[in-house]
């Protein structure tokens, strides 16, 4: 009996699969949470043939702006991203808790998978050093 999965994705740690040698995959929901959290780590420009894939999250971490216009400028961004790459989600909360003097970003993404109506959250940590 063949599995049935709403959505598929390759893997992008490109682990091999231990009975095939395959890539893996991931599925529905593991599959839309790494699609949420790769369009928001992606600097536009970034992908060749499609310069506006991605967000600007990253840049953010060194702008000169206070705190509140920083998060208005963010969740527009988040929001963009999500809604012109992410077709399979629906944004229900976006939270932003921005450090400015400590260039770090903590970010939670709440959305609901349209075609099972499951919730799902994923939190992203940014910081000058790196992605966690």
């Amino acid at each position: 009996m063949a599995n049935s999965y709403t959505y598929s994705d390759l893997d992008l740690d490109f682990d091999k699969h231990p009975i095939t040698g395959d890539v893996t995959r991931k599925f529905d929901a593991d599959a839309i949470r790494r699609s949420v959290r790769n369009i928001i780590l992606t600097r536009l420009q970034e992908k060749p043939f499609d310069p506006y894939f991605g967000s600007d999250v990253t840049s953010f971490l060194f702008a000169p702006n206070d705190a509140e216009v920083l998060n208005i400028l963010l969740r527009e961004n988040i929001e963009n991203a999500l809604g012109t790459y992410e077709p399979r989600v629906a944004l229900t909360n976006l939270s932003i808790n921005n450090r400015v003097n400590e260039k770090f970003l903590d970010i939670t993404i709440e959305y609901t998978i349209l075609a099972s109506a499951v919730s799902q959250t994923t939190t992203l940590s940014v910081s000058g050093g790196g992605i966690s």
